[in-house]
C-alpha cells in the first residue's frame, strides 16, 4: 500500500514496486498542507502514471549511409506504462524523471509477430524513443509555473526573451487572490506583464497573448504543479471551474475511477483537461488519462514522500547531478566556476569529459551562440571527499568564442561527452543551471 499526500488530501492506492497504480481503496480525507510546509530547500513532488501505445517493427530498424531509417518486418504494438515524476522547489529548481515503468504486447497477435523474429522485449527507455526515458534537473529558475520538460532548455533563438523569466516568482504565488474572478484577472495581468518585458528586452512590440478558456486552463494546470499551500490550490480550482467557455463535469471519474470535477477546454488542435477533488483541490488527473498517483512535500529533488516506493526500470537514465555555479551574477569578463558532485568513479581519478549546451537571448544582436552547439567543458580540479567527487569546470567568454559576455541571463546544460551522440537541446539526462551577466557586477 502506498500513502499518497495530494494537495491537502490523503489517498490510499494500490501500487506495484515498478510504480503501477490501481483503483484507490477509499476517497480523500482532510490533511491540509499549510504554508509552513514550504520554504527554502523544500519541494513539491508529483508522480503521474499513464498508458501510451508504441509501434515497433518486428525485424528492427537500420540506418543507411545516407542517414535514412529503414524498418524491417511487420509493425508490432506495445502498451507502455509511463511514469512521470516532478520535483518543484520554491527557488524554481525543477527535476523531471519520465521513464517507461512497464511494457506488454497489445495483443496475442502482436506477441506472435515479435516472437517470430526471435527478438527479446525491447528496452523502451532507449534513446530511439526520444521523448521517453529522461531525467533532468534545472536549478534556480525561480519562474512559475515551471516549464514542461519538453520546453526545458528549449532553444529560443536571438529573440531577446529572458529565458529565466515567467509569470510569477514564488513570493508572488503566495499572494494570489482567492476569489475566482480576481484570480483569473491576476493571471491575465501577469501574462500581459510578461509579454511587455519580453518586448522591452527584444526591442519589439509586445507579443500576442493567448486568450480564451484553453489558455487560462493551461496556466492553472502549470500552477497546480508548483509548491502551493492548500488554500491557493482550492482558489485555482474555483477559478478553473468558472472560466468562461470551459466545460465542467461535476460527476467525472478519472482513469483510476476516482470521482472529481473535470474541467476541459480546447485550443485549436490542442485539448486540456483537469480532474480535481473539489473538497480539497487535490489534483487527480492533469491531462486526459494521466493519473496523479502521488504528491507530497519533500526535502530534496531526489527524495520521495513517506510511504512512496521508487520507480525502477531497466535502461532508466542515471540520476542527474545537481550543479552549482559561482558567481550566480557576473560581469562581462567573469570566469564562472561550475561544480558537479558525483559518486566515486571506482579506480578512475580522471574527471569526466563534459560538454555544455549554452542558451541565452540577451538581445537581438548579441547572444550566446548562433545555435545550440555544444561547447567543451574541461575540468580544472577534482576533489574527493569520502565516496564523493566534486569536479570543477571553468566557463569564460572564450568558451563561446567571444572576448566578453553579452549582458543577459543564460542557461547552461551539462552533458557527458560522447562521440556517437548528437547533442540536443533536450537531452535524455542532464543538469542545467542559470547564471546572469550584468555590466558592472562584482566590481
Amino acid at each position: 500500500m502506498v500513502a499518497v499526500l495530494a494537495a491537502g488530501a490523503l489517498y490510499l492506492v494500490l501500487a506495484s514496486g515498478d510504480g503501477g497504480a490501481g483503483v484507490p481503496t477509499r476517497g480523500p480525507q482532510a490533511a491540509g498542507v499549510g504554508p509552513q510546509a514550504f520554504g527554502p530547500g523544500r519541494f513539491w513532488y508529483t508522480r503521474t502514471i499513464s498508458t501510451e501505445r508504441q509501434w515497433l517493427p518486428a525485424g528492427g530498424m537500420t540506418i543507411d549511409r545516407r542517414g535514412y531509417t529503414h524498418r524491417h518486418g511487420p509493425n508490432v504494438q506495445f502498451k507502455l506504462r509511463i511514469s512521470d515524476e516532478t520535483w518543484v522547489g520554491v527557488d524554481g529548481t525543477i527535476r523531471e524523471r519520465m521513464i517507461v515503468a512497464g511494457a506488454r504486447f497489445a495483443s496475442a497477435a502482436d506477441h506472435a509477430r515479435w516472437v517470430a523474429y526471435g527478438r527479446r522485449l525491447p528496452n523502451f527507455n532507449d534513446v530511439w524513443l526520444g521523448w521517453i526515458g529522461h531525467d533532468q534537473i534545472t536549478v534556480g529558475g525561480d519562474k512559475f509555473p515551471p516549464l514542461p520538460w519538453y520546453q526545458v532548455g528549449e532553444w529560443t533563438g536571438p529573440s531577446g526573451k529572458d529565458i529565466g523569466d515567467g509569470l510569477f516568482r514564488y513570493r508572488q504565488l503566495l499572494s494570489l487572490p482567492t476569489r475566482p474572478a480576481a484570480m483569473r484577472a491576476r493571471l491575465r495581468q501577469a501574462e500581459a506583464a510578461l509579454a511587455r518585458r519580453e518586448a522591452r528586452t527584444a526591442g519589439a512590440n509586445a507579443t500576442d497573448i493567448q486568450k480564451g478558456a484553453f489558455a487560462d486552463l493551461s496556466e492553472i494546470t502549470g500552477l497546480l504543479t508548483s509548491p502551493l499551500p492548500a488554500a491557493e490550490r482550492l482558489a485555482l480550482f474555483r477559478a478553473a471551474v468558472t472560466i468562461p467557455g470551459a466545460s465542467v463535469n461535476a460527476r467525472a471519474r478519472d482513469s483510476l475511477g476516482r470521482q472529481g470535477v473535470a474541467i476541459s477546454a480546447s485550443g485549436g488542435v490542442s485539448f486540456q483537461q483537469l480532474i480535481i477533488e473539489p473538497a480539497s483541490g487535490a489534483l487527480l488527473e492533469d491531462a486526459p488519462k494521466v493519473a496523479v498517483v502521488a504528491q507530497g512535500v519533500v526535502g530534496s529533488p531526489y527524495a520521495l514522500p513517506k510511504g512512496v516506493s521508487p520507480v525502477r526500470a531497466p535502461g532508466a537514465p542515471p540520476r542527474p547531478q545537481t550543479p552549482a555555479i559561482t558567481p550566480r551574477i557576473g560581469n562581462p569578463t567573469t570566469v564562472f566556476t561550475l561544480r558537479l558532485s558525483a559518486d566515486a568513479r571506482g579506480q578512475s581519478r580522471q574527471p569526466p569529459r563534459l560538454e555544455g549546451l549554452l542558451i541565452g537571448t540577451p538581445g537581438p544582436q548579441c547572444f550566446a551562440t548562433s545555435a545550440p552547439a555544444p561547447i567543451p567543458l574541461v575540468a580544472s580540479a577534482s576533489v574527493r571527499r569520502a565516496s564523493r567527487f566534486t569536479d570543477v569546470y571553468r566557463l569564460s567568454p572564450i568558451s563561446v568564442h567571444r572576448r566578453t559576455w553579452c549582458p543577459g541571463r543564460y542557461e547552461l546544460t551539462v552533458l557527458p561527452k560522447s562521440a556517437d551522440r548528437l547533442p540536443s537541446p533536450s537531452p535524455g539526462a542532464g543538469s542545467s543551471i542559470y547564471f546572469e551577466v550584468r555590466p558592472g557586477a562584482g566590481r
